[in-house]
């Protein structure tokens, strides 16, 4: 399970900018376009897409809770929580050590199954 806190996907999503034209995805703090409100590749005014707004954003998240926080104790003992506020190169590593512990672990009690 990737954990970030509300917040952090909050400051995220709300910052997506999107090309309608070229598709090209920017962010206003950490991907933001050359020319304020600008596209880089082919200079169209970037938009900002209606379930990228804050209350768009907070109802998600709240479905999003309700929905899986009662699922979280019934599977405690196979998920692996994983920190998705760090950088996505880091993430991508934690994920892989994880799958390779679990891995590692299937095959040492002859199961072929990832938990």
């Amino acid at each position: 399970m990737l954990f970030r806190s509300d917040e952090v996907i909050v400051e995220r999503l709300t910052g997506r900018r999107t090309c309608p034209a070229c598709g090209n995805p920017h962010h206003v703090r950490f991907a933001p376009p050359k020319v304020d409100g600008r596209c880089d590749r082919c200079q169209t005014e970037l938009v900002h897409r209606p379930d990228d707004r804050e209350d768009a954003i907070r109802n998600r998240l709240a479905v999003f809770h309700a929905q899986t926080d009662p699922l979280v104790p019934r599977y405690a003992a196979v998920l692996a929580t994983i920190d998705g506020a760090r950088a996505p190169a880091d993430v991508a590593a934690a994920v892989m050590a994880e799958l390779d512990r679990r891995s590692g672990q299937a095959r040492s009690s002859g199961s072929a199954a990832v938990g």
